[in-house]
């Protein structure tokens, strides 16, 4: 009996002694191309993780990103974004949208708004549309429509984009008889028609 309790004291001893963690080696053997850069050897996870990140973005070579990681993401995307490579975007993961969505700016490329974040497409294609001078995004920036036409109306100086600008029609008109010192077009303003002809000196001509 006395033996019997004194096995179970030790297995509640046991039990309730803190364990002693598991040391595992926590440096980072890389599989890729980075195994080939000697800095980036014998560092813990996160710092060789970065380290193969930062050389890929040096290199900017996207194969370097297999060995990044928690970063293998954001490197896709940013060697996507300095390059101006979509293609890469479609491995940026979580981050892939936004990636489509920097590039349709930066590229000037409406093709790629329909790649990017749902709630941006829209102003993306407005954006991308003014930036490019073109009206062909215009009819799909749904609640950015009317800044799109003024935008590109104001651009091209063109008095029919402005027609189709909505609520900045008027202010699309007034700006481009301003840029072009058109006193005339003052007369086609529904509204700043008194602004308009004070610009010119000259009385509101109604």
């Amino acid at each position: 009996m006395k033996l019997a309790l004194a096995v179970l004291a030790l297995l509640l001893l046991a039990a309730c002694t803190p364990q002693q963690p598991v040391v595992t080696n926590t440096t980072l053997a890389f599989k890729g191309l980075c195994k080939d850069i000697p800095g980036c050897q014998g560092l813990n996870v996160s710092d060789a993780e970065y380290c193969c990140y930062s050389s890929a973005q040096i290199y900017q070579n996207p194969e370097m990103c297999e060995d990044t990681g928690s970063l293998k993401d954001i490197c896709y995307v940013d060697i996507a974004i300095k390059s101006g490579l979509p293609t890469l975007c479609q491995a940026g993961g979580q981050y892939k949208e936004r990636c489509y969505l920097r590039l349709a700016t930066k590229m000037v490329d409406s093709s790629l708004c329909g790649k990017a974040p749902l709630a941006d497409q829209e102003n993306c294609y407005s954006a991308v549309s003014v930036m490019g001078n073109d009206i062909s995004g215009c009819a799909k920036s749904g609640s950015f429509k009317d800044a799109c036409y003024h935008g590109v109306g104001i651009k091209q100086n063109n008095i029919t984009i402005c027609e189709q600008a909505g609520q900045f029609r008027n202010t699309c008109i007034s700006t481009i008889a301003k840029q072009t010192s058109n006193s005339s077009l003052c007369g086609r303003l529904t509204a700043l028609r008194s602004s308009c002809f004070e610009f010119f000196n000259l009385s509101d001509r109604i």
